[in-house]
């Protein structure tokens, strides 16, 4: 029997790519009304039908979605340039509440060792000639005041010119040290929770390395990945399942994934959840997207004088063909041959 099956498969498949009509034997199969076939499980399997049911209108697909902060109420802020991190009152940790603004740290840029040991030389050559401008000064005036005549010292001139070099020698001296000492404060781009601080005080960090990251718990939004280019435009909605609650999403866009293929879907919920969502969750989410172009018209045969059909699975045996003037639309339970339509049409001749 399995020897007859195989070879009616391949004189089938001979005649098809021969351009020929594949004749098939009615044995077993009974034309129980106007349209309509009982043909049984056996003789399924040898023709090679398939079937699709439509569960709605709508196809489901569901995505693996994980929960991210929404830029427009979260902000990262990151190193400007390379340098040592150093602590505020105190480090702030993830999870603490910080205001826009706040001060949140320090950064000490790094310095060369080289440029650090010539500012330091500078300092040192400064100090030498300070100690030298502060003498000189005092001993001007010491001599004013043996005097004991305050217009001797107003009307001095050299009195005057030490005075100013000693202050002018003390500025550069401390803009020389704020030089050396100088530190950038790190303060908080948006107000929110720290919901991540991958950095410790005291650490060395990179130039645009991450510091902080702040966000809303109120405002996250769900990024699920897809790799069908057309999903964006066939989506008709999306439900995000919780242990307690079943939230609406809404569609907020795509963009391309950095480095790999396929898009980021974003969606966010219409209301709030029964409790905050945290960044870096991973939730399942269902979709609801119109059937994808061609869909419909799978399984559709041309009957001939501008009349098409399609096969419908009423029963475990049971096919009808239903008709129209276009394919026919697939309705929500309905069930079609999608592969091996054309088998059946022979038997209605």
């Amino acid at each position: 029997m399995n020897r007859l099956r195989h070879s009616l498969a391949a004189m089938l498949l001979a005649m098809a790519c021969a351009g020929h009509a594949a004749v098939l034997p009615a044995e077993g199969v009974q034309r129980v009304g106007p349209g309509e076939l009982r043909v049984p499980k056996s003789l399924q399997r040898l023709l090679g039908l398939r079937t699709a049911v439509a569960a709605e209108v709508d196809a489901r697909e569901s995505l693996l979605a994980e929960v991210v902060a929404d830029p427009r109420y979260s902000g990262e802020l990151r190193a400007a340039q390379a340098g040592t991190l150093e602590p505020a009152e105190r480090w702030a940790l993830p999870g603490e509440q910080v205001r826009k603004g706040e001060l949140l740290g320090w950064l000490r840029p790094a310095m060369p060792q080289a440029e650090a040991a010539r500012r330091q030389a500078e300092i040192a050559r400064l100090d030498e000639r300070l100690r030298i401008a502060r003498m000189n000064f005092e001993r001007l005036r010491v001599q004013a005041d043996a005097l004991d005549n305050p217009e001797a010292t107003q009307n001095n001139v050299y009195y005057e010119q030490a005075e100013l070099d000693w202050q002018a020698l003390q500025r550069q001296r401390e803009l020389a040290a704020l030089g050396l000492a100088v530190r950038q404060p790190l303060r908080a781009p948006a107000g929110g929770t720290l919901a991540s601080a991958p950095v410790r005080e005291g650490e060395r960090v990179a130039a645009g390395q991450l510091l902080f990251e702040i966000a809303d718990p109120s405002r996250l939004q769900l990024s699920a990945l897809s790799h069908d280019a057309t999903l964006p435009a066939r989506l008709r909605g999306a439900t995000l399942r919780l242990p307690d609650a079943v939230l609406s999403l809404r569609y907020r866009g795509s963009e391309p994934q950095r480095g790999a293929t396929g898009w980021k879907l974003l969606f966010e919920a219409l209301e709030p959840p029964p409790r905050p969502l945290l960044p870096g969750e991973l939730h399942r989410i269902e979709l609801a997207a119109a059937q994808p172009a061609g869909a419909a018209r799978q399984g559709c045969l041309a009957l001939g004088q501008g009349e098409s059909g399609v096969w419908l699975h009423k029963a475990p045996e049971r096919f009808v063909l239903k008709r129209g003037a276009a394919c026919p639309a697939w309705t929500t339970g309905e069930r079609r041959v999608v592969q091996g339509a054309a088998l059946l049409g022979q038997y209605l001749r």
